[in-house]
């Protein structure tokens, strides 16, 4: 048997949104071409962007604009933001995904941007620093964790922002968050990614009245609002905005069979292994549900990734981008600096509505058997 319990890495595609790819996968669909099959593909890409709109509560269908991966959306938002020749003041933590925080440190080593550093709590939130200490351009403000799955002080940002800082760019990372929580309509940019979401690999969006903000970042041609040269896939575009519709159509469903399946995982591992020996990385009452992390006493989490893995269950030591690098998360080294054990020790479990009872049995039993098995060697040496 085996246990899929990474979900928040990326997602199966739907099967409705399969069928879907798979009809309009079969045609010639360039939404720029003049002839009438030309401009039936732009009707469909313009109807996929306004229904992308309308789920995520915009205003307007011009305010989302479709790019390949939430990686490049974030490249593209902080390498593209109008600023002449000025320096860009950034205030980002190390809690937010490595697209951010790998761009700030190459812009600020090309000295084009400025990183204000946010700390971050043991609870896995960022802390909204009580005075205004410095003027900053952009904040970038997750709404959810990748790794903890911790909700970000939304409201709190929300509140400092209108008596510190009005006129600066919220970018909101929303790609773990799409289609279970509500979207930040008052970011000014935020992106999402479509393999997140039960749909097809290889599209995402940028969204956000923000958007007349950005530089392009591609040339070549017209497409996207003369923003990202390039064909656009307009057959991805309409499975994106159908594993959209269907996260949000079936929003409340998904959140119940999850929230079961996270709490029978949770109760058998303490139940077998122990409060001491079990930690659970963040404050669980600021969690979404569905993504976990937890580390556990006197072992290392990429090598437990591993040994599950032989066994059959697939979780991720972080985020999925960093497997192979054998490093502590930054995440939670942020979160825990004086406590390098845990840091190093975070095992992230994900799960989803298609997640089952015997597949969450079944990766209990083998991790028990793992840890156990562990702690009976370090016994007995």
């Amino acid at each position: 048997m085996r246990a899929y319990l990474d979900y928040a890495a990326t997602t199966p595609m739907d099967s409705r949104v399969l069928s879907i790819l798979s009809e309009y996968g079969r045609l010639a669909l360039n939404p720029n071409s003049l002839h009438q099959a030309g401009q039936k593909a732009r009707r469909h890409l313009e109807r996929s962007r306004e229904m992308i709109a309308e789920l995520l509560g915009l205003g307007n269908a011009s305010e989302v604009l479709f790019t390949s991966s939430a990686t490049e959306s974030a490249n593209w938002i902080l390498r593209g933001l109008k600023r002449g020749t000025e320096t860009l003041h950034v205030s980002a933590s190390q809690l937010e995904h490595s697209c951010i925080t790998d761009t700030l440190e190459v812009l600020e080593k090309q000295e084009q941007c400025v990183w204000q550093h946010w700390s971050s709590n043991e609870g896995g939130q960022v802390v909204i620093p009580e005075a205004h200490n410095a003027q900053a351009d952009v904040y970038c403000l997750m709404t959810v964790n990748n790794e903890t799955g911790i909700r970000q002080p939304l409201d709190r940002f929300r509140e400092w922002k209108r008596e510190n800082s009005e006129h600066s760019i919220w970018v909101a990372d929303c790609t773990q968050s799409a289609g279970k929580e509500l979207h930040p309509t008052d970011a000014d940019l935020a992106f999402f990614a479509s393999h997140k979401i039960y749909g097809p690999p290889g599209i995402a969006c940028v969204a956000g009245k923000g958007i007349r903000k950005l530089e392009p970042m591609l040339l070549g041609g017209p497409q996207e609002d003369n923003k990202r040269a390039g064909t656009p896939p307009v057959a991805l575009a309409i499975a994106f905005a159908e594993a959209l519709k269907l996260m949000v159509t079936e929003k409340e469903e998904r959140k119940a069979h999850v929230r079961e399946m996270e709490t029978f995982f949770l109760s058998r591992v303490f139940d077998r292994l122990g409060e001491e020996f079990v930690k659970l990385n963040g404050d669980d009452s600021l969690r979404m549900r569905g993504i976990m992390n937890l580390s556990f006493a006197g072992f290392e989490g990429t090598d437990l990734v591993i040994a599950l893995d032989q066994r059959g269950v697939q979780v991720s030591p972080g985020a999925a981008c960093s497997t192979g690098v054998v490093s502590v998360s930054p995440i939670l080294k942020a979160m825990y600096p004086s406590d390098s054990a845990r840091a190093a020790g975070g095992v992230r479990f994900c799960f989803s509505h298609l997640t089952t009872k015997e597949e969450v049995s079944w990766a209990v039993d083998q991790l028990c058997a793992i840890l156990l098995h562990h702690q009976g060697k370090m016994r007995s040496s």
